[in-house]
């Protein structure tokens, strides 16, 4: 009897990757049929099992049938299975490359063949994937991709490029997919979406191996179909996972639209996303962008059903003011080891307000305190800091002895061990403790992050990437990022050589859309790369800077083009921002791509308007968005918190 799957614990994870869609399975050297089993167990599910030592036993399973094809041969119309399942160990090579040319003609127009090797249980030495798919080919099939397998792991599809190591470096062995050559995977996922199986369409549309998706249209397609699984679900799912999904969804948006800018599908999906979360503004402002590169009639429909409840654009709100008292407050800053320019940044602001010796950090961090790593130097969030590198004993008897009057949990992402979070926090009693996330992404990170602290609650919660929109509890306040004090010029330059700066990638948000559009209004390409000093050079030199949402919609750009006197034109921000700069003002703010196109072309012929907006734009970021600034503010609202119990 054939043990190899179970004794390898392979069974339940390789039948977790035999696709949910599938209801008539064929499973072919089945021997003592553990994955036949699990497989049969499936609601609606048919299982044929065709095996060599269990071919005389009679005795079936609920949703298994076991075959005979000595006697009976393969009694099956062609294209009866969804998936055809071969465990290749129970066949030597000729007989598998024979298997794979008998059972092929009985798979579905869109089902899969996966041939499982596992690695010395072949006559003759290993079988590799390039050896597999030679066969598969021979049997009139093309070669769709590969998955490692492991007792311990499922890894993720490979593309056809994968080299035996790669393939190898897991001793278990691998899983082959083989498919018919005309399969669609984009045409299957909407056949099972139309007929009402988003979470079917999701898995096909998973599994699509990279090599399928090089080309851009087809990619931003395959996106936008995802999006439609995601929109499907949210329509079912819980209120609470709702935001989870507009992420996920976004994630998918800006991978489209990098690859397709004008393909509606994205637009359509991504503005009923935020419609759902409440900002009807934001839905507004995709669809104005995509009518003005499309003339689908979809878009005429939904923007005249957006109807903002409240003007989110207006809202100017203020963080209270920090009283300092003779004695500073001494505070434990827990944060994660690599440069992070959010969390970073608040510590030299702490540092600049509390004096270095009254913020302790956890972990010591060198890039604080004057080391420059080899790698991310470019950040703006090195720092001399003097402070003081305590060991973890002595920082727990300080905790126990009350010495702190606050801590800081920076560590989102979890890089410090839970065991050593737990015992700090532990040691601290009653000290409050406050969690400060500076991550990219609009999610709720609170209740994983109590989890991982072993806490209740905190005393308060610091988000940057607050929605304004979304309401993440009375606890939590507006935290975003700032500008450095000491990077701020303290003369600006009279003359600027310049009209328009920009410098990074394309990849995230809009910026394709928005930046071949600025293009083609100032005939340049923005493609230039810079080092530390000529980028600093530029941004003293240029008279407009031109910010447009990233993976976050709050980026450093935002804060250092007023910071060194350029008159920030930025994308309208979807979060909360105290103090924030007000449209016309100290900045000017654009909502979508018709809207761009008219502010651009304005200021770029209004030079002097560009200078008094850039000059009040500069003294609103010297008084209310420096690192101190921010520091200070952040020193209100604990306050506030803790006023309020």
């Amino acid at each position: 009897m054939n043990t190899n799957l179970d004794a390898l614990g392979l069974v339940e994870a390789l039948s977790e990757l035999v696709p949910q869609y599938a209801r008539r399975i064929l499973h072919v050297g089945a021997r003592s049929g553990s994955l036949a089993r699990v497989l049969a167990g499936r609601p609606g599910v048919q299982v044929y099992g065709v095996g060599l030592e269990c071919l005389d036993a009679p005795e079936a399973w609920a949703g298994f049938h076991n075959i005979d094809p000595v006697r009976t041969g393969l009694p099956f119309e062609p294209g009866f299975f969804d998936v055809i399942a071969i465990e290749a160990d129970a066949f030597d090579r000729a007989a598998l490359e024979a298997v794979a040319g008998r059972v092929s003609p009985l798979l579905s127009r869109d089902g899969m063949l996966l041939v499982v090797v596992l690695h010395g249980h072949n006559g003759g030495g290993r079988l590799t994937v390039a050896e597999v798919g030679a066969q598969v080919d021979r049997a009139g099939l093309a070669f769709y991709g590969t998955n490692d397998i492991a007792p311990e792991t499922e890894g993720d599809m490979l593309e056809s490029s994968a080299t035996n190591a790669e393939v190898e470096k897991h001793a278990a062995g691998f899983l082959l997919w083989a498919v018919h050559p005309k399969y669609n995977p984009l045409l299957h996922a909407r056949a099972l979406f139309n007929a009402g199986h988003p979470g079917w369409a999701y898995e096909v549309l998973d599994r699509v191996p990279n090599h399928l998706l090089r080309e851009g249209e087809v990619r931003a397609a395959y996106q936008g179909e995802r999006q439609l699984c995601v929109l499907a679900w949210d329509k079912v799912g819980d209120i609470d996972g709702r935001l989870g999904r507009f992420f996920q969804s976004q994630s998918m948006f800006y991978e489209a639209v990098y690859n397709a800018p004008r393909m509606e599908l994205p637009y359509l999906c991504q503005a009923e996303f935020w419609r759902r979360i409440g900002n009807e503004d934001m839905a507004a402002r995709l669809l104005r962008t995509i009518r003005h590169l499309s003339s689908l009639h979809e878009i005429e429909r939904r923007l005249t059903a957006c109807c903002p409840v409240k003007d989110l654009r207006s809202v100017y709100e203020e963080a209270p003011p920090w009283a300092a008292g003779a004695k500073p407050p001494r505070i434990l800053y827990i944060m994660p080891l690599r440069p992070h320019y959010g969390i970073d940044v608040l510590y030299d602001g702490l540092c600049t307000v509390l004096g270095d010796q009254n913020v302790v950090e956890y972990p010591w961090k060198p890039t604080l305190h004057g080391e420059r790593p080899t790698e991310l130097a470019h950040y703006p969030c090195m720092f001399g800091r003097r402070g003081e590198k305590l060991e973890f004993p002595a920082l727990l008897s300080l905790l126990r002895e009350g010495a702190f009057n606050a801590i800081l949990m920076g560590d989102i992402e979890q890089h410090v061990g839970h065991e050593a979070i737990r015992a700090l926090l532990d040691a601290a009693a009653e000290t409050p403790v406050f969690v400060v996330d500076q991550q990219d992404d609009p999610l709720n990170n609170l209740p994983g992050t109590l989890e991982f602290m072993g806490r209740p609650s905190v005393a308060g919660y610091f988000k940057r990437e607050m929605l304004a929109c979304h309401d993440y509890g009375p606890r939590t306040r507006p935290l975003p990022f700032a500008y450095a004090d000491q990077k701020v010029p303290h003369i600006l330059p009279v003359k600027r050589g310049h009209e328009l700066f920009w410098a990074g990638h394309r990849q995230y948000g809009l910026r394709r859309v928005y930046l071949e559009r600025v293009e083609s209004i100032v005939g340049g390409v923005f493609d230039r790369k810079y080092t530390q000093e000529e980028y600093a050079q530029a941004l003293r030199d240029s008279r407009i800077g031109l910010n447009i949402f990233g993976f976050g919609y709050d980026t450093v750009r935002y804060w250092e083009f007023p910071a060194h006197g350029c008159m920030l034109l930025a994308e309208r921000l979807p979060i909360r921002v105290p103090h924030n700069f007000q449209d016309g003002e100290s900045a000017v703010f654009f909502d979508d791509l018709p809207d761009l196109e008219q502010k651009l072309t304005h200021y770029l012929a209004h030079e002097d308007e560009v200078a008094a907006i850039a000059l009040r734009g500069h003294e609103v970021l010297v008084r209310h968005h420096t690192a101190s600034a921010r520091a200070r503010q952040m020193l209100g609202y604990m306050d506030e918190l803790l006023e309020r119990g």
